[in-house]
């Protein structure tokens, strides 16, 4: 087993502490004030990785000759990421976490399916529309609150 196939299960992980974090960070100093706590450490950490590739000798880590190829909803993914910081931990002070991973695994899976259909191209059968349902429905199982 490749170390790639466990990232997916690290990032939920990490998704889930950052989120939770920040949410207590912004009872001490506000949502805002933990966004951009948050924002200035990524931005901190992008530029140490873009030293630290660009050091080993990984030119390829930034290209900024290839702005020019991208589309204008390329540079939305800021305000995406953003909504993300922002969104989750502001979810998560009202609903808990485990409502608001569940509701957002349900909606990635559904987004998924469309996005390899639409933009992959890659083919959407039954068994892959029965997995995605299952799938949402575990996640919400886990969510089920009984009397």
């Amino acid at each position: 087993m490749k170390w790639v196939s466990l990232l997916p299960v690290i990032l939920g992980v990490v998704s889930v502490l950052q989120a939770t974090w920040n949410r207590q960070s912004a009872q001490s100093i506000g949502i805002m004030g933990a966004t951009v706590l948050n924002s200035t450490v990524l931005m901190l950490s992008c530029l140490a990785g873009l030293l630290l590739l660009k050091g080993a000798g990984l030119d390829e880590a930034f290209r900024p000759g290839g702005l020019g190829q991208l589309s204008w909803w390329h540079f939305t993914t800021g305000i995406l990421g953003f909504l993300i910081i922002f969104g989750i931990p502001y979810s998560i002070q009202h609903s808990g976490a485990l409502a608001v991973f569940v509701a957002m695994i349900s909606a990635q899976i559904i987004t998924s399916l469309f996005w390899d259909y639409y933009v992959e191209g890659l083919p959407v059968g039954v068994l892959r529309v029965a997995g995605a349902v299952l799938a949402i429905g575990g996640a919400w199982l886990a969510n089920w609150k009984s009397a």
